[in-house]
């Protein structure tokens, strides 16, 4: 069985790369569907969906990942 290439991880190649243009993310504490989708809507490069201080559980974070 052969496993399909892996996607490049554009994060890590621009961190790498220091002629690149910065990056802009977001940490998402507010464990709600709807902060995800707007989050998620805003163009950012990455999101980081915080579950260690904030009240959220794995259900919760998986309605964000959606």
């Amino acid at each position: 069985m052969t496993l399909p290439a892996a996607r490049p991880n554009r994060f890590l190649l621009v961190l790498r790369n220091r002629s690149a243009p910065a990056q802009w993310g977001l940490w998402c504490s507010i464990p709600s569907p709807m902060t995800g989708e707007l989050c998620a809507g805003a163009a950012f490069d990455w999101l980081l969906f915080d579950m260690e201080h904030a009240p959220a559980d794995l259900k919760d974070a998986r309605q964000d990942w959606r």
